[in-house]
């Protein structure tokens, strides 16, 4: 068949498609390059120079994201980079935040926090306020049960919603949550949170184990 008149061979290095004035001023680059502006007086010609910036100048580049970014820190960190060797690079040394707080920080009511399906369900949608809820009912519940920041919760979930509320109800404790999907690990663990069970290619995978400190999802 032969080709269009107006069609052309594309070839590598070729421009297929350029933002126009108003997609490239609701940007997000645009709004920090603005940023950049009015809290630093710093301007770039474009994007190749933010680039060469951002990758000479690696305190100020990412100082400014830090702070653009509005990320909230109980402790502030006492500089951008503790060690600069790579691998084993340190970020932000000395800082305390709380990645479950910038989370919900961000909930938006009326609109989804997460899009999920599965082999048996359709796609649908989990709205900010459900999230939240059972987020906070669920690191309630553990304060309740005596979990403490520093223990140890295991999570014997698969990809499932509830395993997201798990993850995000025990950092919000600062608890570190260990997921398990097909094992329970050997070392000791303050509480288990546990699905009843799974669809794995068509087979409804049951839990065999029923320990005393699960929650079934």
């Amino acid at each position: 068949m032969p080709l269009d008149p107006e069609q052309r061979q594309v070839r590598e290095g070729d421009l297929l498609w350029s933002p126009g004035p108003e997609r490239v001023a609701a940007a997000n680059l645009t709004t920090y390059q603005r940023w950049l502006r009015e809290q630093r007086g710093l301007a770039f010609d474009g994007y190749q120079a933010l680039w060469e910036w951002s990758v000479s100048d690696l305190d100020a580049f990412w100082g400014s994201i830090w702070a653009y970014l509005g990320v909230r820190a109980s402790v502030a960190p006492e500089r951008v980079l503790g060690r600069r060797e790579m691998p084993g690079a340190q970020w932000f040394p000395g800082a305390r935040l709380n990645y479950a707080e910038h989370v919900l920080g961000r909930e938006r009511p009326g609109a989804d926090a997460l899009l999920h399906a599965g082999e048996e369900t359709p796609m649908a949608g989990l709205p900010w306020e459900v999230l939240g809820g059972r987020v906070r009912a669920l690191g309630t519940w553990l304060r309740e049960q005596g979990v403490r920041p520093g223990d140890r919760v295991v999570a014997w979930m698969p990809n499932l919603p509830a395993t997201v509320v798990a993850m995000l109800a025990t950092t919000a404790l600062l608890t570190p949550l260990e997921w398990q999907r097909y094992y329970l690990p050997a070392y000791p663990a303050v509480g288990l949170l546990a699905a009843s069970g799974f669809v794995w290619l068509a087979r409804h995978m049951m839990r065999r184990y029923r320990p005393a400190t699960a929650v079934a999802n």
